[in-house]
């Protein structure tokens, strides 16, 4: 069982914060407990802490679970944690953000380093993604992929 300095929660201390979570191997299963009131006095090191917890079978991180919820001040602050997490089919965060036009979460992804490059299993980027919807403004947001480099040939 992991050890923490003293006035730093651990894991284990988050999960018992909320006992209506449903934690099978780092997994949550039920978010109604999670509540957005706990990110506003949050520390950086709760919000490190809590950041590891997976929603689900699709293994949602949480930084995509709350940008799925319109929890736009709770993502904007897990996503300097690792702005580029993935789900179990390599959708990050910025992926759906713009599949699902969140604006503000989109340019709260970008100022924390998201990758727009990122590719999910289905072989799309977020840009590829907010097409796919007509999400127009995302994906100027994001902008479309730069094209591989090629050498050139020699003369």
């Amino acid at each position: 069982m992991p050890t923490a300095s003293p006035g730093l929660r651990t894991y284990e201390d988050i999960i018992l914060e909320y006992p209506d979570l449903d934690v099978r191997r780092g997994v949550v299963y039920d978010d109604a407990a999670l509540l957005r009131s706990w990110f506003i006095d949050a520390t950086l090191e709760d919000v490190t802490r809590i950041s590891a917890l997976r929603f689900g079978p699709q293994s949602t991180p949480l930084l995509s679970w709350c940008v799925s919820r319109g929890l736009t001040s709770a993502a904007r602050r897990l996503a300097f944690v690792d702005p580029d997490v993935a789900d179990v089919r390599g959708r990050t965060a910025l992926i759906v953000a713009c599949r699902l036009g969140c604006l503000e979460s989109v340019d709260s992804l970008l100022e924390a380093g998201a990758d727009t490059h990122a590719v999910c299993l289905d072989g799309l980027t977020a840009y590829a993604h907010a097409l796919s919807v007509g999400c127009g403004a995302a994906a100027a947001r994001v902008g479309p992929p730069a094209p591989p480099l090629t050498d050139s040939p020699e003369r």
